[in-house]
């Protein structure tokens, strides 16, 4: 279930340009990749947090 919650957040979120400062976009290509795994475990806790309520 939550891959496929990631999948249709990474196919509505497709690059489009430089990634907004604001956006916490997981799948915005970056060089970091230690940024960009971070990102995904926060995207997680998110959807497990949201599935409690």
């Amino acid at each position: 279930m939550l891959d496929n919650w990631i999948k249709r957040h990474l196919f509505e979120c497709k690059d489009i340009g430089p990634e907004p400062e604001l956006n916490k976009n997981p799948f915005w290509p970056e060089p970091d990749k230690e940024t960009r795994a971070r990102r995904i475990k926060e995207l997680i806790i998110e959807h497990k947090n949201q599935q409690t309520e």
